[in-house]
């Protein structure tokens, strides 16, 4: 009597298991996470190649393109980011991502480097209350 053996088999599996589980965290990319403020009610800004989203964390990190520069230190940067964005779309929108716990001052202090560099139209981003 010829029996299937399906150890190797199983041994396989388990292995790309555990390769998959490793490896998918570092496939999807660092996400960067921030507590969004809320309110009732937002107005919908459709998503387009125009915009731009920029994430400010608690600690004064923004984050463009996955790139981290600090607001305090790094304004000459941002300031030439922002403006190659611009450069590339005349009617360039920035959304902003700013945690609810971040000092008002960075999120000030980032629209002005926008307007700076030609950007005019910029959007705070929220998380509607349910």
């Amino acid at each position: 009597m010829v029996e299937i053996n399906i150890t190797p088999f199983t041994d396989i599996v388990l292995v790309l298991l555990i390769i998959f589980m490793i490896s998918t965290p570092l496939m999807m990319g660092q996400s960067i996470r921030v507590d969004l403020p809320g309110a009732r009610k937002s107005s919908q800004t459709a998503e387009s190649k125009k915009n731009e989203t920029v994430t400010v964390d608690r600690g004064g990190g923004v984050f463009i393109n996955e790139a981290r520069f600090d607001i305090r230190a790094d304004e000459a940067k941002i300031s030439a980011q922002l403006s190659e964005l611009k450069k590339k779309v005349a009617d360039a929108t920035l959304i902003i991502n700013g945690d609810r716990n971040c000092k008002y001052d960075y999120i000030i202090k980032l629209i002005d480097i926008a307007n700076t560099a030609g950007i005019k139209k910029t959007y705070l981003r929220i998380e509607p209350y349910k």
